[in-house]
């Protein structure tokens, strides 16, 4: 049985899609679940649960090897918490130096898919975070930062283009 997840962040890894966290039943939720592309059908997958149950988290991925899940919000308070989701494994676990330089939710993330994730706005910020796909360290990056603080926005980008 699947549950119902809002406000859950999603991003593309090749054959699989996951959902994490969320928001259901008053209740801030760890669930993920896997979206196999070639059959359509979505399971729940406990390998890849959040190691901290949230909601209005953002998410992105180097295109290959990880993704990433990144502040969100657990009862009124915004996060720093960084998770890393292996795709070979489809394990997902806690990751302190992707964690973000400082606590937001309602933020967005977009990658270039090789080098670079970026963790833009998020709780009435300007902020931008930068992680670094070879050390998977994340810090702050002020040449990034959007021209307006914001929450609640998107992101995209064109590395497939």
């Amino acid at each position: 049985m699947l549950q119902l997840m809002l406000f859950g962040r999603s991003w593309r890894g090749g054959k699989f899609g996951y959902s994490l966290g969320g928001y259901y039943g008053g209740n801030y939720q760890v669930t993920a679940d896997c979206t196999t592309f070639s059959t359509q059908a979505t399971a729940a997958l406990t390998s890849a649960n959040l190691s901290q149950a949230r909601d209005y988290l953002a998410a992105m991925s180097d295109g290959v090897q990880f993704g990433y899940s990144l502040g969100g919000n657990n009862n009124g308070n915004p996060l720093v918490t960084a998770d890393c989701t292996t795709f070979s494994t489809q394990a997902t676990a806690a990751l302190t130096s992707a964690n973000l330089s400082q606590a937001r939710d309602y933020l967005a993330a977009m990658s270039d898919g090789v080098r670079f994730g970026y963790s833009l706005g998020g709780d009435s910020s300007a902020t931008a975070d930068c992680t670094t796909f070879s050390t998977q360290a994340t810090a702050a990056l002020a040449s990034a930062n959007l021209s307006l603080a914001r929450y609640g926005l998107a992101a995209m980008s064109d590395y497939n283009v």
